[in-house]
């Protein structure tokens, strides 16, 4: 770079929990500034300037370097876990729940497919490295005369794993995949009680003929849940046509505003699941479902890495992304800093901004 002038910049240095800023640093090992927020002026060549911390724990015993590590938990069909992940150093632990939908039993924790518990709620103890878990479930039908597999039957419910900010709408859709034609339908949900529910506003989806919907408040009898709010909805008088030998098409039956406050919890889990669930067939008989339950996780806007922190590590994440890199957690939906439905250069200056309004 040939010589001139130039004009100063701001350069920022942001130290994580448990270090201090020690200062900014040339390649010579040379101290440039022991202030984390200062300026740069350039001169006539290319400098790397390296932000050095130190280590700095509540507790003096605890060790000279501290490794965080990932613990991320997957439900099979049948269930939902709790929480989907968690960050933990070497020796914390966590309690770890797996919950059953209706017509299921727990089987177990796997770790690459070797069994490392039996209990729905246990307690776990982080090691070294990132961790996946997965609970797996068996089906139980009430009735022995009811198929095994619940695969067999021929409709199934849907409910996704989504992910959303604070501050913004998200819309969460009950989806039905029907392999033959159905009349009424008729199922309980259970939301997390602290989701915000746009009621007035639910999307009844387009079917063959359609429905009307009525939803009845459940607050007591076999299956209230008290953790949850929950609701039986009758979807009656329309119909879901199917061809013999056509696709199975997924169809979102209905579709909730959840509206997020911008002062939400970030880094959490809200549940909704689906059970007593009783579907009228063409001939007028019922039957059951096959369900999966879902998931709507709340991150920090420009929270890219999952940490529930939005620090220059998000960043470099975004970058990293952009260039085509690997990296290891990348949440795209709240990576769209600007909510422009797109990721560039701007959702990373648009990270800068929110750590410096924090």
């Amino acid at each position: 770079m040939g010589s001139g002038s130039f004009a100063p910049i701001n350069i920022y240095a942001y130290p994580n929990s448990g270090y201090d800023f020690d200062g900014w640093y040339d390649a010579n090992g040379t101290l440039y500034s022991d202030v984390a927020h200062t300026t740069y002026t350039m001169g006539g060549k290319v400098t790397t300037l390296t932000a050095r911390f130190k280590f700095n724990p509540d507790s003096p015993t605890e060790p000279d370097e501290v490794n965080v590590w990932r613990l991320r938990l997957r439900a099979g069909d049948g269930g939902t876990v709790s929480p989907a992940t968690t960050y933990l150093k070497e020796g914390e632990t966590v309690t770890i729940h797996a919950n059953t939908n209706s017509s299921y039993s727990f089987d177990g924790w796997y770790h690459d497919d070797e069994k490392v518990s039996s209990s729905a709620n246990w307690t776990y103890t982080m090691g070294k490295g990132n961790v996946t878990l997965e609970a797996r479930f068996q089906y139980q039908p009430a009735d022995p005369d009811e198929p095994g597999q619940i695969k067999q039957r021929t409709f199934s419910f849907l409910l996704k794993n989504m992910v959303s900010k604070p501050g913004v709408t998200a819309d969460f859709p009950i989806l039905l995949t029907p392999l033959v034609t159905i009349r009424d339908i008729t199922f309980q949900l259970n939301f997390d009680p602290r989701l915000n529910i746009d009621f007035e506003n639910v999307i009844v989806g387009e079917t063959t003929t359609p429905y009307e919907v009525t939803r009845v408040p459940i607050t007591d009898g076999p299956t209230y849940d008290e953790g949850f709010t929950s609701y039986q909805f009758n979807l009656t008088g329309g119909t879901i046509a199917i061809e013999q030998g056509s696709t199975p098409k997924v169809t979102p039956i209905l579709t909730f505003p959840f509206i997020i406050d911008p002062e939400t919890e970030t880094g959490e889990d809200y549940s909704v699941t689906i059970n007593q669930i009783s579907i009228t067939n063409e001939d007028g008989s019922t039957q059951t479902a096959g369900t999966r339950n879902g998931l709507l996780t709340i991150y920090k806007n420009g929270d890219s890495n999952g940490d529930n922190v939005v620090d220059l590590k998000d960043k470099a994440n975004v970058i990293a992304k952009l260039r085509g890199q690997m990296t290891e957690v990348f949440i795209e939906e709240v990576s769209d800093v600007n909510d422009d439905k797109k990721l560039n250069i701007s959702d990373a200056m648009g990270v800068i901004e929110i750590i410096n309004g924090q």
